[in-house]
């Protein structure tokens, strides 16, 4: 990766980052970094998608629940809807 593309997650300038794919259990311990990242991420204008799993911890994504279900979905659109925009352009 360039360096030009590397950009440190707590930098005050967010913007021109890529589209950003984020989801994080409620009960993970990283829970409010990963939703003030989000807001971040909106504020400078990048496209982000967060989704916040009621009752996940961390790593809940790497079971077979419901919500893991969900989030696995949830991550397969995101990452079709980014390639067709990747391809397309």
């Amino acid at each position: 990766m360039p360096a030009r593309d590397r950009r440190n997650p707590q930098a005050n300038d967010l913007s021109g980052l890529p589209p950003t794919f984020l989801a994080v259990g409620a009960l993970d311990l990283f829970v409010d970094e990963t939703a003030d990242y989000a807001l971040r991420l909106g504020r400078a204008a990048v496209s982000a998608e967060f989704h916040l799993y009621p009752g996940g911890i961390h790593g809940f994504d790497l079971t077979s629940c419901r919500i893991a279900v969900q989030y696995k979905a949830a991550l397969a659109s995101a990452l079709e809807q980014m390639l067709a925009c990747r391809t397309a352009a």
